[in-house]
């Protein structure tokens, strides 16, 4: 399963319920241009605060388990060094 996971070109990104990094695929890598190490046990906010998103979604599907689509926009530190 981790062999499918870290090869899809499909950002995965597993969080724990205080919605801090606990996993993150090579793809969520690429696409954010911080490293795992750097995501570690830190909330998207902390990482990327050039990022937005909706704050009430996470908590709601972690409340009733249904999936919901959103729509992230900002920027990311892809090409930028860091």
């Amino acid at each position: 399963m981790r062999h499918l996971i870290e090869g899809t070109a499909a950002a995965v990104v597993i969080l724990d319920e205080q919605l801090r990094h606990l996993y993150v695929n090579p793809a969520w890598v690429r696409v954010s241009g911080v490293p795992a190490e750097a995501l570690s046990g830190r909330t998207l906010a902390e990482v990327l605060p050039d990022v937005r998103y909706p704050d009430d979604v996470m908590p709601q599907v972690l409340a009733d388990g249904e999936p919901r689509e959103v729509t992230i926009t900002g920027t990311t530190h892809v090409g930028l060094g860091r």
